[in-house]
């Protein structure tokens, strides 16, 4: 099939590292010859799989024409893709699979919002009810953390009792997050980006409180009033120069922002001097999707404006009060930031970087808010603290008015 040469099959498989893979002979392949795939279905009715490229990336991802070919052969026309990419180069045609494409696109390594998962477990839903052959097919760039969120909260609309993930111990979303790194990974790690883990767990919550739409989850979620943050031991333990609060969106009652971050198409993060303003794409209900969709060029949702309401490094001014005593640092500014629904806070080492500088995240919803978090409850810090041994109640905490 295409580029399955015994070569590029070895990279591939170097570069898909504990994901697990369809291996099949020709004799075994529903296409008539041999599959070796970084795609595998998690649940009868839910594919997950890496990025389908084309020219040199596909040399080490899957090659776009072997998965078209494979998903031709095992499912026909039942099935529906969902891209969840931001980044330009991984973009593409709507047309290749037949404009069978919805685009869900978030930054890698990062949780979407609560209502965007909504949205497109309502959409997944109701292309499943249409027939009992349809499947969905999930892909991000590497087709674990990104597509790990948006499986696992189908999943929990799909098996939510099954008998098959049950265990005493664990909470439902918990039972989902594990039985996904069973299916997706040879060693359970499927799902392990902590603000992902605590998006699917809101979820699960959400979804016991009957919020199953964007619409039902605004209609009760609160606004918060954050004064500050406060953290314990973290300041000596990590070098960082920038403290970032991002929302989507952001609330008119915060007035103007000094700066307005934007991800392009590319993931590339610019900077302009402009009013907050209202999100790109508004919530709404997912339409039918018994029709194919349009090109990939229009999709329902677009990366979101992502605007930074405070950082450390640019607005002096604003700080009421940023104190160390000890272990602990408080950081408070003069007036409280009013927060709905998602929002981030990120210690990095420039502003005006994103992963490749932050050293440790939070992303939280309003709704279901926790104040404090420890280590392993914050993106990246237990990378940036590998092989330090840092005190037990090391934590950031959000400050509340």
């Amino acid at each position: 099939m295409g580029l399955s040469c015994c070569c590029c099959v070895g990279v591939r498989s170097l570069v898909s590292k504990n994901k697990r893979r369809t291996v099949l002979n020709a004799a075994e392949s529903p296409c008539g010859a041999a599959v070796n795939l970084d795609l595998v279905a998690v649940h009868p009715r839910v594919v997950a799989m890496g990025f389908p490229a084309t020219g040199f990336e596909a040399t080490f991802r899957n090659s776009g024409d072997d998965v078209k070919q494979y998903l031709d052969a095992k499912y026909g026309a039942k099935y529906w893709v969902y891209n969840l990419c931001c980044e330009a180069q991984h973009q593409y045609d709507a047309a290749f699979f037949y404009h069978r494409v919805s685009s869900y696109p978030f930054r890698d390594h990062t949780p979407c919002s609560l209502a965007m998962l909504l949205a497109f477990v309502t959409e997944a839903e109701q292309y499943l009810a249409q027939d009992p052959a349809n499947v969905v097919v999930l892909h991000c760039k590497a087709g674990k953390g990104r597509t790990g969120l948006f499986a696992c909260c189908l999943l929990l609309r799909l098996m939510p009792t099954d008998s098959s993930v049950a265990s005493a111990s664990e909470s439902l979303a918990d039972r989902m997050i594990r039985y996904y790194g069973e299916q997706r990974t040879t060693n359970g790690k499927g799902l392990t980006i902590p603000s992902q883990i605590r998006t699917v767990r809101n979820f699960a919550e959400a979804q016991r409180r009957h919020l199953l739409l964007p619409s039902q989850l605004h209609a009760v979620t609160p606004v918060v009033r954050l004064t500050g943050i406060r953290l314990s031991h973290l300041h000596n333990l990590l070098s960082f120069s920038a403290v970032i609060l991002e929302q989507w969106p952001p609330l008119p009652e915060n007035g103007n922002a000094a700066d307005e971050r934007t991800v392009d198409a590319g993931g590339n993060e610019r900077t302009a001097s402009i009013t907050v303003a209202p999100p790109r794409a508004a919530v709404r209900e997912p339409a039918s999707v018994s029709t194919p969709r349009g090109a990939m060029s229009q999709p329902m949702w677009r990366q979101p404006s992502v605007t930074v309401l405070w950082d450390a490094t640019w607005e002096p001014s604003t700080l009421s009060s940023s104190a160390v005593d000890g272990s602990i640092m408080t950081i408070q500014w003069k007036k409280p930031i009013a927060l709905r629904g998602d929002f981030r806070v990120e210690l990095r080492r420039k502003p005006t970087d994103r992963c490749a500088s932050c050293v440790a995240a939070v992303s939280a919803h309003s709704l279901f808010l926790t104040l404090q978090y420890s280590v392993p409850e914050l993106d990246q810090a237990d990378r940036a603290l590998k092989g330090m041994d840092y005190p037990a109640d090391t934590c950031l905490e959000l400050l509340l008015s």
